[in-house]
């Protein structure tokens, strides 16, 4: 439908990928780009991803931050750089948890932990254009800490999850098979950590739980039905959006106080 301009809602977007260089093992002299979090996501978002280790016995796993779009890292903005210690074991045996989370202002928050230690590293990107102090930057990445917590522990979403989970137990083989496809839909949605999606998916897939229940079974409702209409005020902004260039062209290490011990 044609939408009116006072029936947009403007959303924040983060414009360029955000992610880590990878081992490209063809060439190692050219590593490759990993999003953690993808362009044109809705913020504020906080994304996780997982590195291992690429050599036998490294004693540490280095990872440099970049802005961009390109495969190849070298070809992106270098943010930063983290360097993290393992344990000396295979090749692939240490496993690093990596969580990127990044919020309207600008301020890039990279969360790090080893699993075999449970040692946390941690750096903090703020842009140089913005004008916050100290005092700004740590309320914003208070507020941040919220956006960490995993969103099938929250109780909107865990109400969804049981209430499907209930259904399950008691209908038949053909209800139990929908459901349970819904429900995988429903986690790789929750997996996104795109609290706007969730919140518009977890609704309408309430929908269709109580239609199951009250025994109207329309199977017909499908994943791409529970999104043709996502985000409709959202992908009219992203289009004007694509003649723009924003850029998070020199962002600086925010204050020492927001590092952890030096790498």
């Amino acid at each position: 439908r044609q939408l009116d301009l006072k029936e947009m809602v403007l959303t924040d977007i983060c414009p360029f990928s955000l992610g880590v260089d990878t081992v490209n093992r063809s060439d190692f002299n050219k590593p490759y780009f990993s999003p953690v979090i993808e362009r044109n996501s809705v913020l504020p978002i906080s994304r996780v991803e997982y590195l291992t280790t690429a050599r036998d016995f490294q004693t540490e796993l280095e990872m440099n931050i970049y802005q961009g779009d390109e495969p190849y890292a070298k070809d992106n903005v270098l943010l930063d750089t983290i360097t993290a210690k393992v344990k000396p074991r295979k090749a692939g045996a240490e496993i690093l948890e990596v969580r990127f989370t990044y919020d309207i202002n600008g301020i890039l928050d990279v969360d790090v932990l080893v699993q075999s230690t449970q040692t946390r590293y941690k750096k903090t990107i703020v842009n140089k254009n913005l004008d916050l102090s100290k005092q700004d930057i740590q309320l914003q990445l208070q507020k941040m800490e919220e956006l960490k917590k995993d969103p099938r522990t929250k109780m909107e979403n865990q109400y969804v999850i049981n209430y499907a989970n209930a259904l399950y137990r008691q209908t038949t083989k053909a209800v139990r098979e929908y459901v349970e496809g819904l429900m995988r839909y429903f986690d790789r949605v929750l997996a996104t950590g795109n609290e706007q999606k969730i919140e518009y998916v977890r609704k309408r897939l309430l929908v269709v739980l109580v239609n199951l229940e009250g025994g109207l079974y329309d199977f017909s409702v499908n994943e791409e039905m529970l999104e043709e209409e996502e985000y409709e005020e959202e992908k009219v902004f992203l289009d004007m959006l694509k003649t723009n260039d924003g850029k998070m062209d020199g962002m600086l290490m925010g204050e020492e106080e927001f590092e952890d011990d030096e790498w």
